[in-house]
């Protein structure tokens, strides 16, 4: 084979290589859902009111549809999202429920992280709830817990999702 054709096939093997390395960060960042951070009102009170037949319920009706982490693996110094979806059906319409809405990341059973609201407000109507968190460059590899805890005179609830932190690649 001539010199030529062996500068050839590097040159494509290089291109390939550079194109697989593209195609795998690319279909790792299609693969995270498009979200941005804050609270968005998905359903008006009146839906959620008939949906829920909130009218033969105790009121204030409340229930969490979803809680989720994603991705559930990764590596320290990167972000994981969290989605709370929730519905409240109030004693009032517009009524809100105010209450102590802590989350929490632990490692070994210990707090690495506790963000406190005083006074959260659970509104009316179905809420999606978006939240990035990243970890520090020297987080350690293990399993880690998201916590969440809501607490009123009304309205209590706590869920736990765990995640895991990997030995970075390379």
């Amino acid at each position: 084979m001539g010199a030529a054709k062996i500068r050839a096939l590097r040159v494509c093997a290089a291109v390939l290589g550079l194109l697989t390395l593209s195609c795998s960060a690319t279909l790792s960042y299609l693969g995270r859902p498009f979200r941005k951070p804050g609270e968005r009102l998905r359903a008006f009170p009146e839906e959620v009111w008939e949906e829920y037949s909130c009218d033969s319920k105790e009121l204030p009706y409340f229930k969490i549809e979803q809680v989720e982490l994603y991705p559930r693996r990764l590596e320290p110094g990167e972000e994981f999202g969290h989605r709370l979806v929730y519905v409240l059906c109030p004693l009032h319409t517009t009524g809100v429920v105010t209450g102590k809405f802590d989350t929490r990341i632990l490692h070994r059973g210990q707090p690495l992280v506790i963000d406190t609201q005083e006074r959260y407000d659970l509104k009316p109507g179905r809420w999606v709830v978006d939240a990035f968190i990243r970890l520090p460059e020297t987080a350690e590899v293990g399993l880690y817990a998201l916590e969440l805890r809501f607490d009123s005179k009304i309205i209590r609830f706590q869920r736990s999702l765990d995640f895991a932190v990997d030995k970075p690649d390379g």
